[in-house]
């Protein structure tokens, strides 16, 4: 079983995409990232390398290793990949849930 913890929630705005921030980690220390697309502007699909660059404004660089999960426009959780702090593609998760989304890329990445 994964647990995770959710420690800061914030709206952020990259160009034209807003969205909702929450950063934690899993109980093994995996730092995790929660995107959620908040239907305004581009969408977080559509402009994934602009967000990944201001949430490293906001938070600092994103460590490798971690783990970006978003909610797109449509509801479905996917994940976006990130190497060096900068945005690098996109996984298919296809989750219904966070929670899902979340222990799925903490474990194929383990």
């Amino acid at each position: 079983m994964l647990t995770f913890a959710m420690t800061v929630k914030q709206t952020l705005k990259a160009g034209t995409t807003v969205f909702n921030l929450s950063v934690g980690s899993s109980d093994s220390g995996v730092q995790i990232y929660v995107i959620e697309d908040l239907n305004k502007g581009m969408s977080v699909t559509n402009n994934a390398e602009y967000v990944i660059l201001k949430i490293a404004d906001c938070t600092g660089d994103i460590p490798d290793g971690s783990v970006v999960v978003y909610k797109d426009s449509e509801g479905v959780y996917d994940q976006l990949l990130v190497t060096g702090g900068r945005f690098c593609g996109f996984k298919l998760l296809g989750a219904a849930s966070v929670d899902k989304a979340v222990y799925i890329a903490v474990h194929a990445g383990a």
